[in-house]
């Protein structure tokens, strides 16, 4: 299987003062800006930081050998789409996402310490902090590929330094799928009710601010399976939808307000919904938390009735990092548990996952011993040692 890791950080900016105040000459003035502050992105008066900061990091990456897009305000029009095809998907080459991306990320954004610090003093520049998120291309579960994540990290630490950071508001989100292809019904439904069943057990992997959040949402709190959505409810839903179903809420008895007073059906009745599934758009429905992605995201699989654009599931909830050996950990653990999930699990130890889960979920005592027990375990379906 492929993967796609995506990774949100901040990258430091200055402004120039208005030239006509200082009396100085706008180039010389920038380039004593840049001086007294290496490695700071330079904003000239006048322009935003938009259309800077951004094209400042695709510059440094282009010259150290990096086949990086553009910088394009429309990330849609910027990706390579698939240019081959095969009477057998399974045996297609990657033809989609095989060059880095950098774009703009609104939700990623300096801190209130951060703007009270950068707050400048009359007649001093304004500092900011810009928020982006880094695209890798879609590769194989290789060395190799990991291999590139850290040497365009490199890359951008030696330019950025300190400048260059994580915080609160950043994420690593890692793609999983089959190339540009589908992954099949039967396989994808057996990852989605192992995702749904292990959710307890994997998120205390993460910080609790990221283990139930309105960027990554609990599947197992929120999805629509979780409050009586059967499959046969969702199939019925999307052949009547308008549209041919495209995959936007549709409001009603499973929309948040209306879930009030509801009690969650019961693991084992959700999983096996999930499992009688026979679309991917079917599985998104029973998936789907408004037109939020949850913790483990299938939103890629809505469009019927074939899925096009990035047939991806994608892995939300990890915290923003840019440790290059972080990042290559997580996404081996979200590939490997996929490719278990969808070609080796038995029927029994989906049990087992779900027997587990729900004990965590029960345990008053001894929680985090037992946590810790099951948790080797699942790493260990995953081929993580």
């Amino acid at each position: 299987m492929t993967h796609g890791k995506e990774v949100e950080f901040l990258v430091r900016y200055v402004y120039q003062l208005d030239p006509e105040e200082t009396g100085a000459d706008p180039k010389e003035d920038l380039k004593q800006l840049k001086k007294a502050n290496p490695g700071v992105v330079a904003i000239p008066w006048g322009e935003e930081a938009g259309g800077i900061v951004p094209v400042d990091c695709v510059r440094a990456l282009k010259r150290n050998g990096v086949d990086i897009n553009h910088f394009e305000t429309d990330p849609e029009e910027k990706r390579a789409r698939p240019v081959t095809t095969h009477h057998n998907a399974q045996y297609c080459l990657l033809a989609e996402f095989h060059r880095w991306n950098i774009e703009d990320d609104l939700t990623v954004e300096g801190t209130a310490e951060d703007r009270k610090r950068d707050k400048p003093a009359p007649g001093q520049p304004h500092f900011g902090w810009y928020g982006l998120e880094l695209i890798s291309p879609a590769n194989p579960n290789t060395a190799a590929s990991h291999q590139e994540m850290c040497f365009v990290l490199g890359v951008l630490r030696q330019k950025y330094g300190d400048r260059m950071r994580v915080n609160d508001s950043c994420g690593l989100h890692v793609h999983v799928g089959m190339g540009p292809y589908a992954i099949p019904v039967d396989r994808l439904k057996r990852i989605a009710a192992f995702l749904y069943a292990a959710d307890p057990l994997i998120s205390v992997l993460h910080p609790p601010n990221l283990q139930d959040n309105e960027f990554c949402c609990s599947i197992r709190r929120h999805a629509n399976v979780t409050w009586g959505m059967t499959a046969a409810a969702a199939a019925e839903e999307i052949a009547g939808s308008t549209g041919g179903g495209s995959g936007m809420p549709i409001d009603g008895v499973w929309d948040a307000e209306s879930r009030t007073g509801r009690q969650p059906v019961p693991l084992r009745d959700a999983v096996r919904e999930l499992l009688a599934c026979e679309t991917g758009h079917g599985i998104y429905r029973l998936l789907q938390y408004l037109d939020r992605g949850c913790n483990y995201n299938f939103n890629n699989y809505r469009v019927i009735p074939e899925p096009k654009g990035f047939v991806t599931i994608e892995f939300r909830q990890h915290e923003g990092t840019l440790d290059p050996a972080r990042i290559e950990a997580w996404a081996r653990l979200c590939v490997g548990l996929t490719e278990w999930a969808a070609f080796d699990m038995t029927e029994e130890q989906l049990g087992e996952v779900a027997v587990a889960t729900e004990t965590v979920e029960r345990q008053q005592k001894g929680v985090d011993a037992l946590r810790q027990s099951l948790l080797r375990q699942l790493l260990g379906l995953g081929g993580i040692r």
